[in-house]
């Protein structure tokens, strides 16, 4: 399992450098900007432009395919939280006949339609990576906290060269996101205390398996510590920006 997702994911990676390669060979990259069809850009630049509707056809088939993958993921996802008690038990309720998560689908189904009819393009592309990037940057940093505090746990893949891969993952991750814009650090901002408040509320206080494990639901979040939580990347943020405007007077001012 491990090469075969290792291989892949070379294998894509060749495949898009080349694939991108080709594209900005045919039309400026800056011709891509804010555009959901950027091959169909590409492709009115060559003499085959009657390719350009098929390649779109082409492409909202494939976006279908994913999108109905990580539909059945996410569900999968909220199925396993809900069973826990982090989540309401309605993403928990399968169909009596086909055994799937019905209600937890029609309504992340429901979610997401709203969610790519009304928001630009521009802003869901760079909202899917802030957050899978996030997400990565979070493997990364399970994966140094798990080989600290449980050296000795079974594991299926055993990741090479810890704590240098994890430290690298995360920096690179890091780095691009910090190329994103600001305002979407502040929708990722205000989607992450969105979760720690229904953690905060709800789902530290039905967790099954916190109860199976302490006896009791004790609350591991603490009110102290969802404020620290909350506030901590505001304070970062000003700091940030007095930074900035301490160097950009600094410069105006010809102290360098």
């Amino acid at each position: 399992m491990p090469i075969g997702i290792i291989g892949s994911l070379l294998i894509c990676t060749v495949l898009f450098v080349l694939f991108g390669h080709v594209l900005t060979g045919l039309a400026n990259y800056t011709e891509f900007k804010n555009s959901a069809a950027p091959v169909a850009i590409a492709i009115e630049k060559t003499p085959y432009a009657w390719l350009s509707s098929a390649v779109i056809l082409a492409i909202i088939v494939g976006y279908t395919s994913v999108i109905l993958v990580d539909l059945l993921g996410q569900t999968r996802v909220f199925f396993a939280m809900s069973k826990d008690g982090l989540l309401p038990p309605v993403f928990a309720r399968v169909h009596e006949r086909f055994g799937t998560p019905l209600q937890s689908g029609l309504l992340l189904g429901l979610f997401i339609a709203l969610f790519a009819g009304f928001v630009p393009i521009a802003v869901v592309g760079e909202m899917t990576s802030i957050g899978t990037l996030l997400a990565f940057v979070m493997v990364c940093l399970g994966v140094l906290i798990m080989r600290k505090k449980e050296p000795n746990a079974p594991r299926g893949f055993r990741t090479p060269l810890v704590p240098l891969v994890p430290i690298l993952g995360i920096l690179t991750c890091l780095v691009m996101m910090v190329s994103l814009p600001w305002e979407t650090w502040l929708r990722l901002y205000v989607w992450l205390v969105l979760g720690l408040l229904i953690y905060y509320i709800y789902g530290q206080r039905n967790s099954k398996l916190q109860l199976s494990l302490t006896g009791a639901a004790q609350q591991q979040l603490s009110l102290a510590r969802l404020s620290v939580f909350i506030i901590s990347p505001l304070v970062l943020y000003g700091l940030y920006m007095l930074l900035q405007t301490y160097v950009l007077s600094s410069f105006n001012g010809g102290h360098y």
